[in-house]
């Protein structure tokens, strides 16, 4: 398992990373004498020490990775074993989804703000997005129903998407969603919000919860 080497954005099912096109991954510390072997189809790359944080998945597809530990310097015929050697498998998948979602914090607002101890069962909330499919069909919004969660201490509301309408900018749409749940203790919280992949985008609210 690479769990605990993911950002916590990462949808991740024992080897499998999920993402989608034009994004990277971050394998966060990982040895100078590694490189990786990324292969899609009939492309292959090839990545030494770091540049795997930097490496952009243009393309959807199902990405098999090989990281290989060089050995450079042996001691009596023993090699030096690194201190900063990570725990990476010996190979696994990245899954790049054709359907990319941007969402824009400063965009999102309610038809009633959240308070403490008020049921907000008939609260929305409304966030912009940037919705776009690398093939240029048609999305299927329907295929899944998005939800979001809050997370904070005392914080049990969640929401799912009911309604997306088009807005008037290219691939920007506005989300909808219908709340449910309370805010049992003040303080700042956090928004989770699934994308169509399975992604968990986190953005902080932004005033404290009172």
């Amino acid at each position: 398992m690479i769990l605990f080497l993911i950002i916590p954005s990462f949808v991740i099912s024992q080897d499998t990373i999920s993402i989608t096109y034009g994004d990277k991954i971050r394998l966060g510390r990982v040895a100078e004498n590694y490189e990786f072997e990324i292969q899609c189809l009939d492309s292959v790359f090839y990545l030494k020490k770091k540049e795997i944080d930097e490496f952009v998945f243009h393309k959807p597809g199902i990405y098999s990775v090989k990281p290989k530990e060089i050995i450079e310097t042996k001691y009596f015929g023993k090699k030096i074993e690194s201190d900063e050697k990570p725990h990476l498998p010996s190979s696994f998948s990245v899954l790049v989804d054709s359907i990319k979602m941007v969402f824009f914090p400063n965009t999102i607002r309610m038809n009633h703000p959240f308070v403490v101890n008020h049921d907000m069962a008939y609260a929305l909330l409304m966030i912009d997005c940037k919705i776009k499919n690398y093939y240029k069909n048609p999305i299927n919004f329907k295929a899944k129903k998005l939800i979001l969660k809050t997370a904070g201490i005392g914080a049990e509301v969640e929401g799912e998407l009911f309604e997306i309408e088009k807005t008037d900018s290219i691939d920007i749409y506005t989300l909808t969603y219908q709340l449910k749940g309370k805010l049992n203790n003040p303080g700042y919280i956090q928004l989770d919000f699934e994308k169509l992949n399975g992604e968990i985008i986190p953005l902080g609210w932004h005033e404290e919860i009172k």
